[in-house]
């Protein structure tokens, strides 16, 4: 097999008609590429009349003021709420020296700043408290046969004071909430907590179904 090598073309590649050709030393022309175009440094901030440097001001400034107005507002409630309960009962003698042995009902209350709202404190109440376990559970039963059940934190003796938790809709003893008042009272001294876990709650069976409404 030959090798047959192509004749060279003494002027070069070819060009356009628009691109510029300059004369060889040896008297022919070659390409040379235009230089690449030169463009301006690029700017951080595009430059800025007076007057739009004003409107950015001002929105910056009532931005301020509306977050300000917004946190006075929730810090005036998260104070308003410091308020001492209001308390209505029968004004017994009994009742108010339970009143006055209970200084707990009376002082000014403090909630943490993350649950001023009433949705938060309960998601708290189920995940954040520390509580404590019954140490007696007692069952009993009512007239209509229905079951009921009380969880001590401490068995009574005779005389000591009681205090009954009623927890909320679809709530038995041992939700976080009620086993953290049970620990709390328990460790005040105010008295021995019994919480109510209501008919079919609690791991109880339901023994009675009651009507509850009007009676046919």
């Amino acid at each position: 097999m030959r090798h047959i090598e192509a004749p060279v073309s003494p002027v070069g590649p070819r060009r356009r008609a628009s691109e510029p050709s300059l004369p060889s030393p040896r008297g022919g022309a070659f390409y040379q590429p235009p230089p690449p175009p030169t463009q301006p440094p690029p700017h951080w901030l595009p430059p800025r009349s007076p007057a739009s440097l004003v409107k950015l001001l001002s929105l910056a400034v009532g931005s301020a003021g509306v977050a300000a107005l917004s946190t006075a507002g929730v810090f005036s409630k998260w104070v308003r709420r410091m308020a001492p309960p209001s308390l209505h009962f029968l004004p017994t003698g009994a009742n108010r020296e339970l009143v006055r042995a209970v200084p707990l009902l009376v002082r000014h209350y403090m909630p943490n700043v993350l649950s001023w709202n009433a949705h938060l404190a309960g998601f708290f109440g189920y995940v954040k408290l520390p509580g404590m376990k019954a140490v007696a559970v007692e069952r009993i039963t009512l007239s209509d046969g229905g079951t009921v059940s009380l969880e001590w934190s401490a068995l009574p003796a005779d005389g000591e004071p009681v205090i009954l938790l009623l927890p909320g809709v679809n709530n038995d003893a041992s939700i976080g909430y009620i086993q953290h008042l049970m620990r709390v009272l328990e460790e005040a001294g105010v008295g021995h907590a019994a919480a109510l876990n209501w008919r079919g709650m609690g791991g109880l069976p339901l023994t009675a179904v009651t009507w509850s409404g009007p009676e046919k």
